[in-house]
């Protein structure tokens, strides 16, 4: 339990809380969308409360990628890019989030 604390106690809140909120909306999305097997709603769940570190994995990429480097885009583009990229990120939470937890446990050592 000391573990999920000190994970949960490294990364800032407002982030938490926005990640989840997104989550969320991609979870009622593909609620909305398809059948509901227990195997699906469990796969979603789980892919819900990992999202925020697979968030986390790409931002630090991107972050390390750009640099100071400002792009520039229509608005519209840039939102639809995204919001696909985001629903990538938690449709495969279950594989990228790990990485930026064990990233988090190194750094909070």
């Amino acid at each position: 339990m000391e573990f999920v604390r000190r994970i949960f106690g490294a990364v800032e809140p407002r982030y938490l809380i926005r990640a989840y909120i997104f989550g969320a909306l991609f979870f009622a999305f593909m609620m909305a969308l398809g059948p509901k097997t227990p195997f699906l709603i469990i796969y979603f769940l789980i892919c819900t409360a990992l999202f925020p570190f697979a968030k986390m994995v790409w931002d630090t990429a991107m972050d390390t990628m750009r640099g100071n480097t400002i792009f520039v885009m229509p608005a519209l583009i840039l939102i639809v890019l995204k919001l696909f990229i985001n629903m990538m990120l938690w449709c495969f939470a279950l594989f990228v989030a790990p990485i930026g937890i064990f990233f988090l446990n190194r750094r909070i050592r």
